[in-house]
């Protein structure tokens, strides 16, 4: 409790109650951590999760460094670890007792849909019933080449009051068509939108809690980025 004061005032309330899974990055993953966080509570809501932030590679959390993730902690990569807890929870851990009739299979299943869901949304799938393709018969010039390497950016992401959103390296081509939409595909906003400078703000405090798909589209390319609202 002295590592994590917050974890363990979490426990307290809870009786101390194995009925969690441990969400564990180090520093330089804050906000994967976070945003594993924000994404399970969205379509997860059943799962009780506890975040851990441990400093460094671990080292002065070795129970933490238990499993792959370590490997990548060492050398910089940002990565996860999700844990129950193993042997310190389940007495029967890799033992003779281990058995299926030992296992909770709806809070595996709770984590399974949690895990399903971060990739989903980090991989950047979407719902769309539309493509837009750029094909240039013409050798690519310097323009083209701002063109090619525009990013669409959402600040803070996730948020539950305002964002701001905006295109950096877009060339001269600023003027987009902004679509909003909802998980289910639902239209929530569309309108035309300078994204230059410093962007537009957009109040998301009255939207319902999920992930919206954001797309940025012109004659020269089509953007588009998840944003969670929470």
């Amino acid at each position: 409790d002295i590592i994590f004061p917050d974890a363990a005032d979490s426990l307290a309330a809870h009786n101390n109650a194995g009925d969690f899974i441990t969400n564990v990055g180090s520093d330089s993953a804050i906000w994967l951590t976070g945003q594993y966080d924000s994404i399970s509570r969205i379509y997860v809501p059943g799962l009780r999760i506890i975040s851990l932030i441990t400093p460094g590679n671990g080292a002065a959390t070795v129970d933490l460094r238990r499993s792959d993730h370590a490997h990548f902690w060492d050398v910089g990569i940002e990565a996860l670890l999700l844990t129950d807890g193993a042997n310190f929870r389940n007495l029967n851990y890799h033992t003779s007792n281990d058995v299926a009739d030992s296992l909770n299979f709806s809070f595996m299943g709770n984590n399974v849909k949690a895990v399903i869901a971060n990739l989903c949304v980090l991989a950047g799938i979407q719902h769309s019933d539309a493509a837009y393709i750029n094909v240039s018969p013409t050798p690519l010039n310097t323009e083209d080449l701002l063109t090619e390497t525009a990013q669409l950016h959402i600040y803070p992401n996730p948020s539950g009051t305002q964002v701001l959103i905006k295109v950096n390296g877009a060339g001269k081509i600023l003027v987009y068509d902004l679509e909003i939409m909802d998980e289910a595909g639902r239209l929530i906003l569309q309108k035309p939108v300078n994204l230059d400078g410093d962007g537009i703000p957009l109040d998301v405090s009255e939207w319902a809690a999920g992930v919206y798909t954001v797309k940025a589209h012109n004659e020269s390319q089509s953007l588009s980025q998840n944003m969670i609202v929470q």
